[in-house]
């Protein structure tokens, strides 16, 4: 009787695994499903079922019934996972409970970018263009199509090797009508800065969204109104994961010229224009400001080298930080910006030549080598002060004595002396007074001696020994140990 009793114990504990629905379409959510008598203890090792699904959550459930005087529990451990491809998917062994579960298998059908045009949600990418150099901006987009009104929805951008992925601006949403029904669009552009040439394998980007199921009581035989759940559940629309993955795609990266040297700028258009404040009479000494700014189609405004401006003979230049942005153009590039201001400071009489200013780019549409330039351009100075005149000879100006003769003089403790000498002894009197009155106070609180008797604090008895020992308290460990 009692080999009979344990042997079905042992059968009654026994772990089941299965999918539920057991066919599906890619890119919508099932549940895997752990069943057992007993309670679980440990939770199975996944790692193999990441290749083919991707785990989104997971819950547990318990029910028990009576029967006839025979009570009797089922724990379910529950997982809601994605399949990644269309087919017949095998998922397990798992080892359960110290118990080892056989394989199940889902079918899942065609789905995903080919997926009918009815479905509720489609999801598409593009990517534009489809060659570059590295370094250039290539535009990857994705796009959400939605007719089922979406919940919630996250985007998440492929993993790329070699290349540098960023958000270039803010979603762009609008509703449109696509096969005689209306739909809403969202799409997400992304930025893919390849650092090295060769073919550049863009992964896939993923969508994950709750859309609303209808209700029961819709897809139901009019007739079977009380299995409704109407006073429950029934009314109340359910809901349903989604996941939609893109196609990997292939970007072709250029090679660099090899004779290439220097700052490397690939662009499509490159401008550098100048803005000067020169006062109609230049004399030696007067500041001239000057901004320079360099703009770059096509790359962002940290891949834009710092605009140099050289001193001449006869000139001093005292440069500022430059000032980067990137900004989105009417057609939808990105364009970096720099803006550069420096001050040109004449150290000597007569025509002196601010020297030019050359930034090389590479061109991408022509393959070419270019420079954007600002010419030079000569001034004619006339004859300043002494003391402006005099030569500049360090890099910038100094703080302490530029233009001293300019600068008010400041009246000094000797001149009140010499000027107000009323005024200056009372002012002494009285700092002095205060100074000796608070040496006097200091010695005489110093001087005084406080006595303090204990203070007796009565213990209260403690009444029986497990009274001490719910007295002491026990440490609380830390929640948050790191």
């Amino acid at each position: 009787m009692l080999v009979l009793m344990l042997t079905a114990v042992s059968a009654e504990a026994a772990v089941t695994a299965f999918f539920e629905p057991s066919e599906s379409r890619a890119g919508e959510s099932v549940q895997l499903i752990f069943q057992s008598d007993k309670a679980f203890t440990t939770a199975p090792d996944l790692t193999g079922l990441k290749k083919d699904f991707v785990v989104s959550g997971q819950q547990q459930r318990q029910s028990s019934s009576w029967v006839n005087g025979v009570g009797s529990a089922r724990y379910e451990l529950i997982y809601n996972v994605f399949p990644r491809r269309e087919g017949v998917l095998s998922a397990g062994p798992f080892t359960v409970n110290g118990e080892t579960v056989d394989s199940v298998s889902l079918t899942v059908q065609s789905g995903g970018t080919d997926q009918a045009t009815t479905a509720p949600v489609q999801v598409s990418a593009s990517i534009t263009p489809a060659e570059v150099y590295p370094g250039e901006t290539a535009f990857y987009t994705i796009r959400v199509t939605e007719s089922g009104g979406l919940i919630d929805g996250r985007i998440t951008p492929p993993v790329v090797a070699d290349a540098r992925v960023s958000v270039l601006d803010m979603d762009k949403a609008w509703q449109t009508t696509e096969n005689g029904r209306s739909v809403r669009i969202f799409e997400r552009t992304f930025g893919i800065v390849p650092e090295k040439a060769g073919k550049l394998a863009i992964g896939e980007a993923e969508f994950y969204g709750i859309v609303p199921v209808a209700p029961a009581y819709q897809r139901r035989d009019a007739f079977d109104f009380f299995d409704q759940g109407i006073l429950f559940n029934g009314l109340a629309s359910r809901q349903k994961e989604v996941l939609l993955t893109t196609r990997p795609m292939t970007l072709q990266v250029r090679k660099k010229p090899a004779d290439w040297t220097g700052w490397w700028l690939p662009s499509s258009a490159v401008d550098l224009h100048v803005t000067d404040k020169i006062p109609d009479e230049i004399r030696v000494g007067d500041p001239i400001e000057r901004t320079m700014t360099l703009t770059a189609l096509g790359v962002t405004a940290e891949q834009l080298p710092v605009v140099g401006q050289n001193a001449g003979a006869g000139i001093q230049v005292y440069p500022s930080p430059e000032k980067r942005e990137t900004i989105r153009t009417p057609t939808g590039d990105i364009q970096g910006k720099e803006v550069v201001s420096v001050v040109l400071v004449p150290t000597r009489a007569g025509e002196i030549v601010i020297p030019e200013v050359r930034v090389p780019w590479f061109n991408v549409q022509t393959h070419q080598r270019e420079w954007a330039v600002i010419p030079a351009k000569t001034l004619s100075v006339a004859a300043g002060n002494v003391v402006a005149a005099a030569p500049v000879v360090q890099s910038e100006p100094p703080a302490d004595v530029a233009r001293v003769a300019d600068l008010p003089r400041q009246p000094r403790l000797v001149d009140w002396k010499e000027q107000r000498p009323g005024l200056y002894w009372t002012m002494a009197l009285l700092g002095v007074g205060l100074i000796g009155g608070f040496l006097i106070a200091l010695v005489l609180v110093s001087g005084q001696k406080r006595v303090s008797k204990p203070t007796q604090v009565p213990q209260r008895p403690v009444r029986d020994k497990k009274r001490a020992h719910a007295s002491k308290k026990k440490p609380v460990p830390d929640l948050y140990p790191f």
